[in-house]
């Protein structure tokens, strides 16, 4: 995942704009296109969810190391203790909210 905040831990405008850019390609297959067909909607919500994504990160680098580590040590200890449920519905879809939020601390 591409980083989008500056050693300060402020959000970097330029790296929002290009992980735009870079979601336009993937989503709508910019630069095989041309922008008139896609628009400036479709880029849009491109920048949105850049922005989305980059206060995402300001949000989890706000997080002291110590609380973030206590956390993801939970999540690990609630993951290993998944398999012992029998709802296996309910399993996979806490598994996945985990692993999600692992991600998303990690980063």
């Amino acid at each position: 995942m591409t980083t989008l905040l500056t050693a300060a831990g402020t959000i970097d405008r330029a790296a929002v704009m290009c992980r735009a850019w870079d979601l336009m390609k993937i989503n709508y297959n910019f630069g095989r296109l041309p922008f008139r067909s896609i628009g400036r909607k479709c880029f849009g919500s491109c920048l949105r969810c850049a922005w989305a994504e980059a206060r995402q990160q300001a949000a989890v680098a706000a997080i002291p190391p110590a609380v973030r580590a206590e956390r993801i040590a939970d999540l690990n200890s609630e993951m290993s203790n998944l398999r012992y449920l029998d709802d296996w519905r309910h399993v996979a879809v806490r598994e996945r909210e985990i692993r999600d939020e692992l991600h998303r601390l990690a980063a």
